[in-house]
């Protein structure tokens, strides 16, 4: 009976480890490539709110994407997250 005792002590997560089974690695044939284009007059061109995937709420996967480095649309692959 926890009635009283508050919610359990906050603990920071690093990673998420599978523990049921293997992480499943995407395949290539599953990979979706956009024609997103880096401009380096503007940097803020590569994947921003006119690329596919941004508008589908869909990660550029690292490594595929066409903007390379200068892709802002992989904020989890690159554990970019907000300050809280």
């Amino acid at each position: 009976d926890q009635q009283g005792e508050g919610p359990p002590l906050y603990k920071h997560i690093e990673r998420n480890e599978f523990a049921y089974r293997k992480h499943r690695k995407q395949k290539d044939e599953d990979i979706v490539v956009r024609v997103c284009k880096f401009d380096a007059d503007d940097p803020d061109s590569a994947c921003g709110e006119r690329c596919l995937n941004v508008l589908t709420s869909t990660e550029c996967t690292l490594g595929y994407c066409p903007c390379g480095d200068n892709c802002k649309n992989q904020k989890f692959q690159k554990c970019e997250y907000p300050k809280l």
